[in-house]
């Protein structure tokens, strides 16, 4: 997952030559904004759609936690 990163936290291994698209709140520019509530789970993960193929694949074949624990979610 060499395209993929933390929005504002860190930078891919491999950047990407398509900008990200800025976010706004009715006419301020908010992309740049830190902010606790859209870090993490709620958007502030930046990736490719290849990386994400990566990602669920080793998911589903259970390279990244056990057939068990996946079995709970």
């Amino acid at each position: 997952m060499n395209h993929s990163s933390l929005w504002l936290y860190s930078e891919p291994l491999i950047k990407s030559k398509y900008p990200l698209t800025k976010v706004y709140f009715n006419k301020t520019e908010v992309s740049a904004f830190q902010s606790v509530n859209f870090d993490w789970a709620c958007g502030g993960v930046v990736s490719t759609t290849e990386d994400l193929l990566t990602f669920i694949k080793a998911l589903n074949e259970n390279k990244l936690i056990k057939a068990a624990t996946y079995q709970k979610i």
